[in-house]
């Protein structure tokens, strides 16, 4: 899942070891296109760039290290 590292130092952060894990039902099947653009890339991008937002929010607010 993209939100894996801000959830994992959240933790940490709160003095916790979490162990990270994903359910296979999470992970969707690539479909292949003779097109360089798809809309499962478009939705890829956006979930890692909220993701980085979010990281670099949190740092901010002080809510991880």
């Amino acid at each position: 899942a993209p939100h894996m590292p801000r959830v994992l130092r959240l933790f940490r952060t709160q003095g916790l070891s979490p162990i990270p894990s994903v359910p296979m039902t999470s992970h969707r099947s690539r479909e292949t296109s003779p097109w360089m653009f798809s809309f499962r890339a478009l939705e890829d991008s956006e979930a890692a760039s909220y993701e980085y937002f979010a990281l670099v929010g949190y740092w901010l607010r002080g809510r991880i290290e």
